[in-house]
């Protein structure tokens, strides 16, 4: 939809995309404008060995899968036990969160062979301001530095293409490998916080 001086006031419930200037109209939104219609993910970045792109629902499997090892409740929230519910989850968070904020929880998809191998991205918790870094890396694509690699790729997109100012991330206390991630990445120790029932570490980054 255009908006013109007549029309900005009027809410159009139904209308998915707005528009002021028509020079904004290049190739590059109209693809992603067709893709969000069809719901086809959209490609975030590369890296030298991963693709981070948006969910589908089809990652259901892959997501149980990455999420699948012990102890996981205890540093983050898991998956719901209801695969259905969790499908449903999965459907609308696709369908509102990443049109909504523009930036959300992505696949990490390793470029050599096609699988998911973990999820990594941005979202806002509630109580705080600065939109938080979250991820998490499959059990057997672990050790290969495919966190770090994503991680400082997503940080970067996040400061240069998405404008934040400060991002910050909470790692479990007692998960070792999370906070020597926050740690390498360059994040600075803000202090500690308990969040339903867990004790994390609080990092921050500023751009």
């Amino acid at each position: 939809m255009y908006l013109t001086e007549e029309n900005r006031g009027k809410i159009w419930g139904d209308i998915p995309y707005a528009v002021e200037c028509l020079e904004g109209l290049d190739g590059d939104f109209l693809e992603k404008v067709y893709q969000r219609h069809v719901k086809e993910p959209w490609e975030i970045l590369q890296t030298d060995r991963l693709i981070v792109r948006e969910m589908a629902e089809e990652d259901l499997d892959a997501l149980y899968r990455i999420y699948d090892q012990p102890g996981i409740e205890d540093v983050m929230d898991g998956l719901s036990g209801d695969r259905e519910e969790e499908r449903a989850y999965v459907r609308a968070y696709i369908e509102r969160a990443y049109p909504f904020y523009g930036f959300g929880l992505w696949m990490l998809v390793e470029r050599k062979s096609g699988r998911c191998v973990g999820r990594a991205g941005f979202f806002m918790r509630e109580g705080f301001d600065e939109p938080e870094l979250g991820f998490i890396i499959a059990r057997e694509a672990q050790r290969k530095g495919y966190c770090m690699e994503a991680c400082g790729a997503i940080l970067e997109y996040g400061f240069r293409e998405l404008g934040f100012e400060r991002v910050q991330a909470l790692a479990a206390e007692r998960n070792g490998a999370s906070l020597a991630v926050c740690r390498k990445l360059g994040g600075q120790r803000s202090g500690s916080i308990v969040w339903e029932g867990r004790s994390f570490v609080r990092f921050v980054w500023s751009r």
